[in-house]
């Protein structure tokens, strides 16, 4: 997924730039890796660092968290 922008974020260890990704971009078989933020109209999300992400066939965002 090719994120709309990127933005400092301070992710409580420091400040990091991270992607922000527009919820209403993506399709499925998209996938992107985090730290990013994922913005909609009703909220905001963090993914963590290390986590992938992925959008299944429903729209659904499917995350797999690093061990």
């Amino acid at each position: 997924a090719i994120p709309a922008r990127r933005l400092p974020v301070y992710t409580g260890a420091s400040l990091e730039v991270v992607d922000l990704h527009d919820r209403q971009t993506l399709v499925p078989g998209s996938t992107f890796r985090g730290p990013a933020v994922v913005v909609q109209e009703d909220t905001t999300f963090a993914i963590p660092p290390g986590t992938q992400a992925r959008v299944d066939r429903h729209l659904n965002l499917l995350l797999t968290f690093a061990e």
